[in-house]
């Protein structure tokens, strides 16, 4: 549900109060240090029983931490904290000044439309629900404005997400992983992504080649998983401090291609790992108001030794997650897939959509040039 019912009791009769959004997500390039402010944009209606006496509407967006106590055993309802982390209000929307609609099917109720556009400023903490037990949550609010007090002003809210992407100048992140080692002296490996950074929604790509440094040794099977670390810090909001992690995903990896190299027996392994296709299931890396969260790639290899044992050893990559603007995360906490993406075949999902910098014409509020003036 995008927003709550508005609350319309006893003498507010028909009175209803709305906000629409052109989008009710905000997407911040880069770290707070670095990012532009964005707009928000939308309409405010307001609805009222004809020659009902209201000055007009007043509309804030805010913006809250949650948290309690880690511990599994204090998390009631009562056990948890509420602070305020931002509070923007627009100047008020006046009926003198709004948009007046009339309805022939409606003759008693008076309808009004106010234009907004709120600025989102680039160093706002990005939105975070990647745990029970704490959130970064915004939302937009909407209520009259009136002479006298009543106890029951009609009033509505809209989730708004702030979603972080990458800065357009983290080229680095462009570049592959790799790690490679010995197991025992018995095998030699090589364990690489094509990024280090990775869009949520996408895959991650792995390639994978395990050589075996003596005769009869072989790989038995292979698999991944993804775990998110989840720390909380102090800070100055006083947080309770805690660590842990969560397992995202996991996958078995099929082993493609056995070859022989100078004598030994080489078994390469390339594959796409799908992440989840919903958000609460898997977080981006985040780092806001002592609240950090970080990922990290564990590879599992079980080797049959040349006497019939078994062994298993594992190599660890951190991966970045971030949040793609192609790919965003909206209010509802859902992907907003582009209309010509389906998320299973598009050649860019499947390697991680990095859009670092931006394609021509995805550049957020740009306006690409059709033609140029001598």
């Amino acid at each position: 549900m995008l927003s709550f019912l508005s609350r319309l009791v006893g003498a507010e009769g028909n009175a209803h109060i709305s906000i629409r959004t052109e989008k009710d997500f905000v997407i911040l390039r880069g770290p707070p240090e670095e990012a532009t402010e964005q707009p928000l944009q939308g309409t405010v209606r307001l609805r009222l029983p004809a020659g009902h006496k209201v000055l007009g509407v007043r509309l804030c967006m805010n913006g809250f931490l949650r948290h309690t106590e880690h511990d599994a055993d204090s998390s009631t309802p009562d056990s948890y904290r509420t602070i305020s982390v931002f509070e923007q209000e627009s100047p008020p929307f006046l009926i003198d000044h709004g948009h007046r609609i009339v309805s022939e099917d409606e003759p008693d109720l008076e309808t009004f439309e106010w234009p907004f556009v709120l600025i989102v400023p680039g160093d706002v903490p990005e939105t975070f629900q990647g745990c029970g037990r704490c959130s970064i949550t915004y939302r937009l609010g909407a209520t009259t404005i009136r002479n006298s007090s009543s106890a029951s002003p009609p009033q509505t809210y809209r989730t708004i997400r702030i979603n972080r992407a990458l800065s357009n100048s983290a080229f680095t992140l462009m570049d592959p992983v790799t790690i490679e080692g010995t197991w025992s002296d018995t095998l030699r490996y090589s364990v690489s992504i094509a990024h280090r950074a990775v869009a949520l929604g996408t895959t991650i790509p792995l390639e994978m080649s395990v050589t075996a440094l003596k005769e009869g040794v072989e790989v038995l099977r292979a698999r991944c998983r993804l775990s998110e670390s989840h720390e909380v810090t102090g800070g100055r909001h006083r947080l309770a401090a805690f660590t842990g992690d969560r397992q995202v995903a996991e996958w078995a990896i099929s082993i493609q291609s056995r070859d022989r190299k100078e004598d030994h027996q080489v078994q390469k392994m390339t594959q796409n790992l799908p992440l989840p296709k919903e958000p609460k299931r898997c977080s981006p890396d985040v780092a806001a108001l002592g609240i950090q969260t970080s990922h990290v790639l564990h590879v599992d290899v079980t080797v049959r030794q040349p006497e019939g044992r078994t062994s298993s050893y594992r190599v660890t990559l951190p991966v970045i997650l971030f949040i793609s603007p192609q790919l965003p995360i909206d209010g509802s906490e859902t992907f907003v897939w582009p209309e010509d993406m389906t998320g299973t075949n598009d050649v860019t999902l499947q390697n991680g959509v990095l859009d670092i910098p931006p394609i021509y014409g995805a550049h957020l509020e740009d306006k690409v040039l059709d033609t140029l003036s001598p």
